[in-house]
């Protein structure tokens, strides 16, 4: 895609501006209509597409780098991972924050050497027993089938440790009712702890 790579330094301003100019406000997911919108203004601004565009060569190629790219990477930036990770401005709650919200019990203690991505994992245990590990996961309320989907491949590679599904909303979008119950019926179904957690 490609005409030729994208030097760093630019690269980097132009993820800051991306993030700055509405890619945070994406982090609990968007409806397609909406991010449709939002990757055309990114690629009509001159500080975004234009000092993209002598790498890339089309707005489509720039809209594919930007969805693949710093929108795909930014719930992991949000959350202290990646390469993108310092360009936002409005980080996500520390995991152990997360966890104490989602189990509403601080005893909680996070294994941080355990992180995964795809979808963003870590093992945590309470604090008098370290023996009996639970996985905890967490994404935007819109990628809750993510977590699902991992719990459910983990277990039949034979992971037997239990599963914590937390999907996060916030304050300016709450998930809705009728989407938190069909989630907790979901966990009730495949027998894993389903959480929600407003951040923000």
């Amino acid at each position: 895609m490609s005409r030729h790579p994208i030097p760093a330094d630019t690269e980097m301003d132009v993820v800051r501006l991306i993030y700055a100019e509405g890619g945070e406000e994406a982090r609990t997911g968007l409806t397609d209509a909406a991010r449709t919108e939002l990757y055309q203004k990114w690629t009509g601004d001159a500080r975004i597409g234009g000092r993209l565009l002598p790498f890339l060569g089309t707005d489509d190629n720039i809209r594919v780098w930007i969805k693949n790219g710093p929108m795909k990477e930014l719930s992991r930036a949000l959350n202290g991972v990646g390469k993108y990770k310092d360009l936002v401005q409005n980080p996500a709650s520390d995991v152990d924050v997360l966890v104490a919200k989602a189990l509403r019990d601080g005893s909680w203690l996070v294994n941080s050497d355990s992180l995964k991505v795809k979808p963003l994992r870590v093992l945590i245990h309470q604090a008098h027993d370290e023996e009996h590990e639970r996985w905890f996961t967490w994404a935007p309320v819109a990628h809750f089938k993510h977590l699902v989907w991992c719990a459910l491949q983990e277990h039949a590679k034979g992971d037997t440790r239990p599963w914590v599904l937390c999907a996060v909303d916030s304050f300016g979008n709450r998930v809705s009712p009728e989407t938190k119950t069909i989630h907790e019926r979901i966990g009730e179904r495949l027998d894993v702890v389903v959480a929600h957690v407003t951040d923000n």
